[in-house]
């Protein structure tokens, strides 16, 4: 039995949501491309071939209107009031179709529009197969671009989720800890005159069971009236407690992923403007501003490539997961006082999950991502561990991302020690395949159980070296298919 369940708790808590953020952003990148791969429906092809079924012609010119040239029809006088409704949806329709392409589709569509409703009961033989296709039309048409929808959808639970990531791991540390490892941080913020949050109303002590319970209520409830509070609470949380929501030290984020998009600098500046974005997806009435300008949706979400949808979804997720990794290293450091080997046990237990996952991303090929994670990790590591491994995969994933752009020296300079692994991976990424020198240490990494076959045989960042010439004899002596 642990001496600290509380701490515990919160460990294996946060695990958890930094796990599910992991597989929801590989989630989130799976979708983007399928939107990124949906083409543009903001044409009229598809209603004029589905509508020249129904006609005995679409016009080519304007119709004349002339009421004694159509097709005598009973009317009586609520046809008369069903022809004013006609006219009336007619007029609503016009100006809607300014929002597509002039084309010849667009021009064979006003041309039904300007006519008269005797003429359009005609070309579809009766005033409510008229009816049906104009009320058809005005559907099509009030949904302009359906491709905007996708990526909105896409784009709104994305950050929805982000957020909601962040207002999670704050509650679960303010419902574990709040009231001993964080009780200063959070009182601090429940101080603050800046953030003004709520305090607990009688309803909240009645219907939670603990203290802590109504602390992490109030503090959630606070996060969610406003995706302000949210980046605000987050700030001043992290702020005080030394993990900050925006690390300025960690450059993977910025080099690696928001420098192939075109939101910003820095990870302050973009995630203000992917907010301001959001909001102006939801208020469409009325101009959204981000630093005196209107956003520019076209820019910032709606001509994005598959690439860079990718790029923002894994963006969202590194800068998610840092935080909470953050927050994890100093809530360990914060309890080292007073359960040292507890806290070293889960330090291990956080550095031994980040090498996995590090090495299954890698094995993804998603090597931005990769990127920002061992950055992460690197910055996790205890004080007594080198985190040799993770930088050796950081190295790796930087050379696949920017071929030919990382300086041969950095590598040549990392203390790898007498591991044979480390030797290895850190020769392959040198490029450096001389067998008189790798052939030994592959046999020493074999013999000595620092490693076996099948972990050599997996490891991403020793995938050139299988293919070089020599190493097909070597693995013949192991039984082992090149």
């Amino acid at each position: 039995m642990t001496e600290n369940p509380s701490l515990v708790e919160y460990w294996f808590e946060t695990s958890s949501h930094c796990d599910r953020i992991i597989e929801f952003t590989a989630f989130m990148r799976k979708w983007a491309a399928e939107v990124a791969a949906e083409g543009d429906t903001n044409d009229l092809s598809g209603i004029v071939r589905e509508f020249r079924h129904r006609t005995r012609r679409l016009p080519q010119q304007p119709a004349r209107h002339d009421p004694q040239s159509s097709t005598k029809q009973l009317v009586d006088d609520d046809d008369e009031r069903f022809r004013g409704a006609m006219e009336l949806l007619q007029q609503e329709l016009k100006p809607r179709l300014a929002t597509f392409s002039r084309d010849g589709e667009r021009s064979q569509i006003e041309n039904l529009l300007n006519v008269s409703t005797s003429d359009l009961a005609d070309e579809f033989g009766s005033f409510s197969a008229a009816w049906d296709f104009l009320v058809e039309l005005k559907y099509h048409t009030s949904v302009p671009d359906s491709r905007q929808l996708r990526r909105n959808a896409w784009f709104s639970v994305l950050i929805e989720h982000s957020e909601r990531f962040i207002r999670d791991i704050i509650s679960v540390a303010v419902l574990f800890l709040g009231r001993s490892v964080l009780r200063d941080e959070l009182m601090a913020c429940l101080h603050d005159a800046d953030l003004a949050v709520y305090p607990a109303t009688p309803r909240q002590l009645a219907r939670l069971n603990t203290t802590a319970e109504v602390l992490a209520d109030t503090v959630t409830g606070y996060m969610d009236r406003d995706n302000k509070n949210t980046t605000s609470f987050a700030r001043t949380f992290g702020g005080a407690l030394g993990a900050p929501l925006f690390d300025p030290h960690l450059t993977a984020l910025e080099q690696g992923l928001l420098s192939g998009l075109v939101h910003g600098d820095t990870m302050d500046a973009a995630w203000a403007l992917l907010l301001d974005v959001r909001h102006a997806i939801v208020h469409t009435t009325v101009d959204e501003l981000h630093d005196g300008e209107p956003v520019d949706l076209d820019r910032l979400l709606y001509n994005l490539d598959k690439r860079r949808m990718e790029l923002l979804a894994e963006l969202l997720g590194a800068f998610c997961f840092g935080f909470a990794i953050r927050m994890m290293v100093r809530v360990a450091e914060k309890a080292e006082a007073d359960d040292r080997e507890l806290v070293e046990r889960l330090r291990r237990l956080l550095s031994g999950e980040l090498r996995v996952l590090l090495k299954r991303i890698l094995n993804q090929e998603r090597y931005a991502f990769a990127w920002a994670v061992a950055e992460v990790a690197i910055a996790a590591e205890p004080a007594d561990s080198p985190g040799t491994m993770l930088r050796l995969n950081a190295y790796f994933a930087r050379q696949q991302l920017k071929p030919g752009e990382v300086p041969r020296d950095e590598i040549a300079r990392i203390p790898v020690g007498n591991l044979p692994r480390h030797r290895i991976i850190r020769q392959v990424l040198l490029r450096d395949f001389n067998r008189e020198e790798l052939e030994p240490l592959l046999d020493e990494a074999l013999s000595s159980g620092d490693v076996a076959m099948h972990e050599l045989r997996q490891w991403p960042a020793l995938g050139d070296l299988w293919l070089v010439p020599w190493v097909d004899s070597w693995l013949l002596r192991y039984d082992e298919r090149p």
